[in-house]
């Protein structure tokens, strides 16, 4: 799969973003987190030890209560 490499970019985002990443990722690796992070300046991640690809399911409560935290009050 050919994806083209935006994060050149990632300064043009001006909205808030709020990430995930599990530091057992193996299909993203967690250096990904931080490239975001460097480049978006509205950008904060929640990086979980002994998780995956999947954080929504293996931390599902941390994950709806930081989601809902995030929405209400940016």
């Amino acid at each position: 799969m050919m994806v083209p490499n935006m994060q050149a970019r990632l300064g043009e985002i001006q909205c808030p973003i709020l990430g995930f990443w599990g530091t057992n990722d193996h299909f993203n690796p967690v250096s990904g987190a931080q490239r975001i992070i460097d480049g978006a300046a509205n950008a904060r991640f929640i990086v979980l030890n002994r998780c995956g690809h999947w954080v929504q399911v293996e931390h599902r409560e941390l994950f709806n209560r930081s989601c809902i935290d995030f929405l209400q009050h940016g």
